[in-house]
């Protein structure tokens, strides 16, 4: 049996562990609110990047079926993008969209349309022109200037699931 002066004790540790739960939380939410506010203020506006478009790219060296090389301008893409293109192309059933899984050979109707949306070619032009196998590296390329990793513990879910 428990005495009145072990309920009462147990209780107010109880009421003190709550307290110190609460403040941690509230110290844990005042960090992240000050870094988001430290980050604010360090960041650019980007309104007019958004509305104007990425300028931002990069040149990959490719292949070509004649056994030429040549550079090939990539542009990074947004998650929109991305999604669309899993969607449209991807594994059928699967949520989430796997970087592996878009490299892997068997899918290169999905290679052909992120190539496309990252470099403006129409996906008939790159799979007339591009040698076997330049697909997958450039894609690596385009997911990694875009910020998608192709580590396979590295996914991105596909919130339409």
């Amino acid at each position: 049996m428990i005495s009145v002066a072990e309920a009462v004790e147990d209780t107010v540790g109880e009421e003190e562990r709550t307290k110190e739960m609460a403040n941690r939380v509230e110290d844990a939410r005042k960090k992240v609110m000050a870094e988001r506010e430290e980050k604010r203020k360090n960041a650019p506006q980007i309104t007019a990047q958004l509305l104007e478009g990425v300028d931002y790219s990069e040149e990959v060296v490719v292949k070509m079926v004649d056994g030429t090389y040549g550079t090939l301008a990539i542009h990074p893409l947004g998650e929109g993008d991305v999604v669309e293109a899993f969607n449209k192309f991807g594994p059928g059933s699967s949520s989430t969209l796997d970087v592996e899984d878009a490299l892997n050979l068997k899918n290169y109707r999905l290679l052909w349309e992120i190539v496309s949306l990252s470099t403006g070619f129409p996906i008939d032009l790159l799979k007339k022109k591009l040698a076997m196998g330049e697909s997958p590296i450039i894609v690596e390329k385009i997911f990694a200037i875009s910020g998608m990793s192709t580590e396979s513990e590295t996914e991105v879910e596909s919130f339409l699931a």
